[in-house]
């Protein structure tokens, strides 16, 4: 079983260190020529620039870029190079235009079949850490159940569905909301405040799931919840490392924002407008996320935010 992760980021090496207490090598994609491995990782991971190499001498593909260059990064690939390799996705975000959502562009451009997608409530220090922690996967094989198992320390508590539209979004959306978090935090800094937004923004969450893709029905028929999606909501739109609410915060003061908009990648950022572009075109109802999106693009005042939210 040969292991390999595309992509550099703190997220890539919490998952490594994830790996590494059942994997003695894994192999790490960066597209970076200059980059270095942190010297506690040099011994257990070897590090790859040419992507081709690396799809093609390992089993098991982690997926860990960001979404804004999934298809940069995939786009001159040989064709049928992942036939016979398991990908599994942990990339958050939709692409700009149909199908949107990471797993179909992937099924549809490069025809992979063998595909899981996952997301929990994951901090990446504490995975590093290795701290018990839980993650939900959508598969597309029941026999990927197992292969997950065998992947992942016992400390992991592993949840599984075969719905991916609902937990790529809902973990696209959860990036969004938070820099909504980080609005309110920023005028108020109240723990109260915070959650009382968060509540509002999680039923809507929710409720565009159920619009989108029929997710309280599917709960309601089979009286189980397929996605921990909880817990990832509320972890992201609160912790104090998530740059989407760090974002947020500097809503009130444009040039720390534009700033930070150029010294970090900011998912929920990224990705809103392509979340709204699905959403319009579906027709769905979702007050906080379009105040958002005015707020961010259309340069709407903040404070708009707390009005939508609490009267």
């Amino acid at each position: 079983m040969k292991i390999a992760l595309i992509g550099s980021g703190k997220y890539s090496f919490a998952i490594a260190s994830l790996l590494l207490q059942k994997a003695n090598k894994l192999t790490m994609w960066t597209h970076d020529k200059t980059f270095t491995l942190p010297e506690s990782y040099q011994k257990k991971i070897d590090l790859e620039t040419d992507l081709t190499k690396v799809i093609q001498e390992n089993n098991i593909i982690f997926l860990l870029i960001s979404s804004s260059y999934v298809e940069t990064t995939f786009k001159d690939l040989p064709k049928n190079l992942f036939k016979n390799k398991l990908l599994i996705i942990g990339t958050k975000g939709l692409l700009p235009y149909k199908p949107y959502y990471i797993s179909k562009y992937l099924r549809k451009q490069k025809h992979i079949r063998n595909l899981i997608y996952f997301a929990g409530p994951n901090l990446a220090s504490d995975l590093e850490h290795l701290f018990p922690t839980s993650m939900t996967f959508a598969i597309t094989k029941k026999r990927q159940i197992n292969q997950i198992k065998n992947l992942f320390p016992d400390f992991i508590s592993a949840h599984f569905t075969y719905l991916f539209e609902p937990i790529e979004l809902a973990s696209t959306l959860k990036n969004i909301y938070a820099i909504g978090s980080g609005i309110l935090e920023a005028k108020y800094h109240s723990q109260s405040t915070t959650f009382a937004y968060l509540s509002k923004a999680y039923d809507e969450c929710l409720s565009i799931l159920d619009q989108i893709a029929n997710y309280t029905k599917y709960m309601r028929d089979f009286k189980y919840i397929p996605l921990d999606i909880t817990g990832d909501f509320f972890l992201t739109g609160t912790m104090s490392e998530s740059r989407n609410k760090k974002y947020g915060t500097l809503m009130y003061n444009k040039e720390a924002k534009a700033k930070y908009e150029q010294e970090n990648t900011i998912e929920g950022l990224i990705n809103l407008p392509n979340v709204y572009k699905l959403l319009k075109k579906r027709k769905v109802k979702a007050p906080l996320f379009y105040t958002l999106y005015q707020i961010i693009f259309q340069e709407k005042d903040p404070n708009t935010l707390e009005e939508v939210t609490f009267h």
